[in-house]
Parts: C-alpha cells; sequence; structure tokens
C-alpha cells in the first residue's frame, strides 16, 4: 500500500523540482498495443473437476509459458487451497451474491479442530457480508461467529488430521458500501468503479501462533494468506470491463442483459477484482507478460503513463529480482484513497494521481508494482510484520528511481522520502523499532517508521554488501520464499548466506533498535553519494517529474 510512502515523494518534488529524464542501461517496453478481447475457453463441466486432485490444468493458463511448470510443482509440494467462486453484482442494490466451493489441505504437522474462514467485509467500516449456509463434505454446518463477524470458526469433528482433504460450500452477500469509509474504499462502488477487495469468504494462515485471524487497525493491509488457486465466475451488467487478479479466459453474454466474465489464476495469495462501465484499456507486452491499464475516457494520457510506469517497472524488477510468472499484471484507476494498493496481478491506484505526471503517480505504480515480488511471490506477515513487504518494496522503487533516472536524483529521492521523515522522528523523540505489528505504531507513526526508516535498513544492507552481492541476495530470496511464508529470520539469513558477512548489527540498530535524539542515526545521506559531483542547484541536478512516455 502506498500513502505515506507517495507523500514523502512529494517533498522530493517540491524540493527539487525535476525535470527526470531516463538513463541508459535498462530496455523500455514495447509499443503500447489495442486492447485484446479476453481468450475465448472451454470451461471445466462441473465445478469438481477443478476440485478433483487432478484439476489443475486450467490454473496454467494463468501464467507465462516459461512458469507453467510453477503450477505442477506447487500442486504437488504446496498443495495449496483451491477457490471456484461464482458471483453476481447488481449495481442499484450495490450487492453481490455468491457461492464457493473450498479445497482445502491440512498442510500443518498437527491435527485442525477448527478451520477459519475471513469476512473481510464484517472489519469496520468496511461493508456488510453474511453467510447463508455452510456446508462441510456436504454436511451443513452452524459456524461460530467470532470478532464482530469478520472470522467463522467451523469446527471440524473429528479434526481434520494431516494431509487431510476436506471440501466447503458457502453462500454468501455481500453489501458493498457507496462511501470510502475507513478501508482506503478497497471495497466500494462509487462513481461507477466497482472494487471488490476481499469480498468473498477466505482461509487465513495457520502457523507457529494458530490461526491469524487478529482485527487489523484499519490503517495497515488485512490479508495474511497462502498461496491459492482461484477459479471465478463474475457476473455483472453486459459492457462492463474488469481488472482482476489472474486472466480471462471467457466472457459470455446473457440473455438478461448481463455478461459472464471466468477468471483463473495461479498460485496467489489473494483474488481481488475492479470494474466498471467506463473504462478503457490499454496493454503493452513485457516479455510474455500482458501489462493493462484500466481508465476513464478522461482519464486517457495519466492511463497511459500508468501503463508506462508499470511495464518498465516490471521489466526492471524482472530483471533485477526474477522473472514475473504470471501471464498478465492490470493497473487500474479507482477511488481509492490509499494512493495505491496491491493485490496479486492486479494493483489500484488513485484516480486523483492521473492527472499528474511522474513524482507522486510513478512512484505509487513502482510501489505496488513491486509487491508483486514483495508480498505478492514473496510472502509476509502483513498485519504482524508489515516491513517486510513494505520497506522492501519501497527499497526497490528506489533502486527503479535510480536505474531510471541515475544516482544523483535517487539520492535526492532517498534524502526527501526517507531520511529526512527519519530525522524529524528522531528530533521529535518519536523513534521506534521497526520490526513491530501495524497495532504497535499509532497511525501517524506507522508511515514514518515503515515507509521511511524500514527502507533505510535496506540501504545500509546494501552499502555493506556491495551491489552485486546486494542483488544477489534478492534473488535468492526470491528463489528461497517464492510462492511461500518469509520471515525476517529468513531475510537475515538468506542475506548473511549471500555476502558471507555478519549484518545483524544492522539489523539490530535498524529493525529492533530506536534512537532517542542522536543527530548522526541517519546513515551517510545525499552529500556522500553527490561528493566530486554537481549540486543539486546546478542544470545537472535540475530533474524534472514531466518524463517521456515510455513506449517507442
Amino acid at each position: 500500500m502506498a500513502s505515506f510512502a507517495l507523500l514523502c515523494f512529494l517533498l522530493w518534488a517540491a524540493a527539487c523540482q525535476p525535470s527526470l529524464s531516463p538513463v541508459g542501461g535498462v530496455s523500455p517496453p514495447p509499443t503500447v498495443l489495442t486492447p485484446a478481447a479476453p481468450i475465448a475457453s472451454p470451461l471445466p463441466e462441473t465445478w469438481l473437476d477443478v476440485l478433483a486432485p487432478e484439476g489443475w490444468a486450467p490454473f496454467e493458463r494463468a501464467m507465462i509459458l516459461e512458469a507453467r511448470e510453477d503450477v505442477a510443482w506447487a500442486v504437488e509440494t504446496l498443495r495449496p487451497t483451491r477457490y471456484v467462486i461464482d458471483a453476481r453484482f447488481d449495481p442499484v442494490a450495490r450487492r453481490v451474491t455468491g457461492r464457493e466451493m473450498v479445497r482445502y489441505v491440512n498442510n500443518e504437522s498437527v491435527p485442525l479442530d477448527a478451520v477459519y474462514f475471513r469476512l473481510f467485509p464484517n472489519l469496520p467500516g468496511f461493508g456488510h457480508a453474511e453467510i447463508s449456509s455452510l456446508t462441510v463434505d456436504g454436511v451443513l454446518m452452524s459456524p461460530e461467529v467470532e470478532l464482530g463477524g469478520s472470522a467463522l470458526r467451523v469446527p471440524m469433528m473429528p479434526p481434520l488430521v494431516p494431509g487431510q482433504v476436506v471440501t466447503f460450500e458457502l453462500s454468501f452477500t455481500v453489501d458493498v458500501p457507496a462511501e470510502p469509509g475507513p478501508n482506503y474504499a478497497a471495497l466500494s462502488y462509487i462513481d461507477d468503479v466497482l472494487a471488490l477487495a476481499g469480498f468473498y469468504p477466505s482461509i487465513p494462515v495457520y502457523d507457529d501462533e494458530g490461526w491469524n485471524v487478529e482485527a487489523p487497525p484499519s490503517y495497515g493491509d488485512v490479508v495474511y494468506a497462502d498461496v491459492s488457486f482461484y477459479l471465478v465466475r463474475f457476473t455483472l451488467p453486459a459492457g462492463w470491463k474488469i481488472a482482476a487478479s489472474g486472466s480471462a479466459l471467457a466472457v459470455e453474454d446473457n440473455r438478461d442483459g448481463t455478461a459472464t466474465w471466468t477468471l483463473v489464476t495461479g498460485p496467489m495469495r489473494d483474488f481481488n477484482l475492479v470494474a466498471s462501465p467506463l473504462y478503457e484499456v490499454s496493454e503493452a507486452r513485457v516479455g510474455s507478460t500482458t501489462v493493462r491499464s484500466f481508465y476513464k475516457p478522461e482519464d486517457e494520457a495519466g492511463g497511459r503513463r500508468a501503463l508506462d510506469y508499470a511495464a518498465w517497472a516490471l521489466r526492471y524488477f524482472s530483471e533485477t529480482f526474477g522473472a514475473y510468472p504470471f501471464a498478465e499484471l492490470d493497473v487500474a484507476a479507482t477511488p481509492t484513497s490509499a494512493g495505491g494498493i496491491e493485490y496479486p496481478g492486479l494493483i489500484v491506484i488513485a484516480d486523483h494521481l492521473y492527472g499528474l505526471r511522474g513524482g507522486f503517480f510513478e512512484w505509487a505504480v513502482v510501489h505496488e508494482t513491486a509487491h508483486q515480488w514483495w508480498y505478492g511471490l514473496v510472502g509476509s506477515d502483513q498485519v504482524d510484520e508489515p516491513w517486510l513487504d513494505e520497506a522492501l518494496a519501497q527499497y526497490a522503487t528506489l533502486m527503479y528511481m535510480e536505474a531510471k533516472y541515475g544516482r544523483i536524483a535517487a539520492a535526492a529521492a532517498r534524502e526527501a522520502a526517507f531520511e529526512r521523515p527519519y530525522r524529524q522522528l528522531i528530533k521529535e523523540g518519536r523513534d521506534q523499532p521497526v520490526g513491530q505489528p501495524v497495532s504497535a505504531f499509532s497511525e501517524a507513526d506507522y508511515g514514518p517508521i515503515v515507509y521511511a526508516k524500514g527502507p533505510l535498513f535496506f540501504h545500509e544492507m546494501r552499502r555493506a554488501m556491495g551491489d552485486d552481492a546486494f542483488r544477489a541476495f534478492l534473488r535468492v530470496y526470491l528463489s528461497r520464499y517464492r510462492y511461500r511464508i518469509a520471515t525476517p529470520e529468513g531475510l537475515l539469513a538468506v542475506a548473511q548466506e549471500t555476502c558471507h558477512c555478519d549484518l545483524t548489527p544492522i539489523y539490530a540498530k535498524w529493525i529492533l533498535g530506536a534512537t532517542s535524539a542522536d543527530p548522526d542515526a541517519i546513515p551517510p545521506s545525499l552529500m556522500d553519494d553527490l561528493a566530486n559531483m554537481p549540486s543539486c542547484l546546478s542544470e545537472t541536478c535540475s530533474f524534472s517529474l514531466d518524463s517521456p512516455r515510455l513506449a517507442q
């Protein structure tokens, strides 16, 4: 999620009034193409085809050809949950009515006496969801409602032993808010744009703490999930366009003036879609992946800029971290108040940014694109360890700026977006350890600690390791935790193995420690990186947020 992150970036924009022009060294994305219709594909004859052990072939359609073997590997190694969702949206009633079947495998080493489902619309201010029926292997069950209706405990009688498979079937309705509320309009129907984050009942992570079902604060991300497979049939008025996790296999027009979209994903941690009757679409190819930008007609120029930023970032991150394995990445303009929010295969960007060029707008798109690696491919506990994905996505965005615009621009961005906010925290006596749950921070402190101080840990790590070792570490980290859940200890271990060095003092200082009032706490900053370079007041450093379109 990008809100404080982008606000910090504005400080850089205001201070330097740039004129950023890309530097050489990274190839630009190709020409923008015309929108393409979804690929027609036969659907499984029954839901059980996809839920059967061997029914994973449709999920390969959401992967690039080079990564299709990831599906078979995940089925055999991770045994992910499979969701089949059939839902319909009524724009007049602002209601989603749905049914889902869920194939769940107990991948834990202990019997489970219950399985939990999250109903995120029932978090305060999100919306409202109800379950009208729930069966376990065909037997009607009455779940226990917890956390104000945002969690359902489904007893397993007898307990579900390790390796055992169970199938749930749930019928549900969701009332979609017409106002933003405290959820950043992640679940909303505003100005003819439907946003459906967390609309379906989902199974959270079970780990050494048990089921992760705590009620998160409103100012952080809420999903902590293992990768799963999704087949979704979604019906809404004909003529609407959908941006979603995964890929569209088919669109079928119905006699009642509606259309049913069939969407499928590879191994992803969540499923989300946004839709509008007003969307226009532009697209580009980056390697084997299609990048699509969805925007309203009046935002065409901004929509094409969003496409450029996402395509450039996708290419750079794939070259630097490891290949993006999915066939599609969608970028959609929505009324979100967060600046930007990440979902697997889908990023949403605040539509009020689409009139901007570069700066705030570009940082948002790139930050959320970075989350496709740090959250999407490498999972982490976003509620209890938010820095693990947010701080790294922030630093990855800075790496993009360095690759695209050069070292001077990146140093200025780091000073304004990371160092200056953190220095102010120290001055005010508000410094805290980065390695804490979202709930440990006030809303005012969460952003500057996690989004500003957190990335400085990665900067210090890079200075200690050297550029080559740091990039090697990121590639090994991705490889080791691809489609899995990473931990802070795991990240540190991979880094130290890669550089053959001791990084625990840096980790202790930046992640576990806090400074009361030490002006030297900030690492060597802008002036060190700009030694023997022109001043930021000179013409050389007078970069602009107005970057040219990158498509040829």
